[in-house]
């Protein structure tokens, strides 16, 4: 499945080659990882977030979860950007699907009740790449913190 993966990674530059669902699902998985790892280190908060969310988002639940926690995991750790995984989600997720999923990486860095200037930064690159203007990073931003109700250092 990851061969598969990093091979599609290859052909994607060409802008020909569209993703297919694994695809993006293993692409989504990767970036919520690299959140959780920006800090270096993984709370069990953050975890059951990313676990939440990949459930929300795809609606995959038991072994399937865990495969694609565990391809996110691989994924994440032989990339050396985010430039691909983003390029497969701004070709299979829409301006709704783009703006819920830098919620989604919010959540993630928020479930701790911290804000690390690391995983800031990494979503903010990820946003970026994902082609989300500053005042709605910043705007999903504030929403996420005001929810998780962290004291509010935004």
């Amino acid at each position: 499945m990851l061969e598969r993966f990093f091979s599609f990674l290859g052909k994607i530059e060409d802008g020909d080659k569209s993703p297919d669902a694994e695809e993006a699902r293993i692409a989504a998985s990767a970036l919520l990882v690299a959140v959780i790892d920006a800090d270096g280190d993984r709370h069990e908060a953050e975890m059951t977030e990313l676990r939440a969310g990949l459930t929300t988002l795809f609606g995959v639940s038991g072994a399937e979860l865990d495969r694609l926690i565990d391809a996110g995991n691989a994924a994440e750790r032989r990339s050396v950007d985010f430039h691909g995984f983003t390029r497969i989600l701004g070709k299979t997720l829409d301006d709704a699907g783009r703006t819920g999923f830098l919620e989604r990486l919010w959540e993630i860095v928020y479930a701790d009740g911290e804000l690390n200037e690391l995983e800031d930064s990494v979503v903010w690159r990820i946003a970026e790449l994902l082609g989300i203007d500053a005042r709605e990073r910043i705007a999903i931003k504030r929403r996420v913190a005001g929810a998780a109700d962290t004291g509010g250092d935004i």
